[in-house]
């Protein structure tokens, strides 16, 4: 048998779009090119993991460009993948960690959110989104804790920061919120 990869990183969805635009397109109930799906996709992204899953690779993080939550399929995607034996990580923004993917976080090993600012100012600076974008994050991530504590999960819930010079005034309060909404680390 073939030998794949211990561990695979990627985005289920390309989207490229700024940070927060595909959010907001999404809420307003626009169809955002890259985001619609076909049944087609679903069993090729199936028969993708289960062979992984055969050639050893040990775990999936579904990361990057595209906001890996947006996509419309990624609590099955996510199932499928802990199915055919392989861990599943985020990293993410959070913006969309909602109750439609909320429950999912029972399958996956760690979620990792990027707040690239520890102020609400400084957070919309830097990932070029609004304000009140930073507390609906706060708040997601929040409301992970609660439910991965309420439900017994093993899930490590944690948050970045790429340190620039806009936000090395802000690393000491977002490291006080992480701790305050009972990440696990920062």
């Amino acid at each position: 048998p073939r030998q794949g990869p211990l561990r695979l990183a990627g985005g289920p969805l390309q989207v490229g779009l700024p940070e927060g635009v595909v959010e907001d397109l999404q809420r307003d109930g626009a169809r955002v090119p890259g985001v619609e799906h076909v049944p087609e996709e679903r069993r090729q992204v199936e028969r993708a993991l289960a062979d992984m899953g055969r050639m050893g690779v040990k775990s999936v993080m579904y990361a990057g460009e595209g906001k890996p939550l947006l996509h419309r399929e990624i609590p099955s995607i996510v199932r499928t993948t802990k199915a055919c034996g392989i861990d599943v990580a985020f990293t993410t923004n959070a913006a969309l960690l909602n109750e439609r993917v909320i429950d999912v976080l029972d399958d996956v090993t760690w979620l990792k959110a990027s707040i690239n600012g520890g102020t609400p100012g400084i957070y919309a600076q830097v990932h070029r989104t609004q304000v009140h974008d930073f507390n609906r994050v706060i708040r997601n991530l929040s409301n992970a804790v609660e439910r991965r504590n309420a439900n017994g999960w093993k899930t490590t819930l944690g948050s970045q920061i790429v340190l620039l010079p806009e936000n090395q005034n802000t690393v000491v309060a977002l490291a006080a919120v992480s701790r305050n909404i009972g990440l696990d680390y920062l």
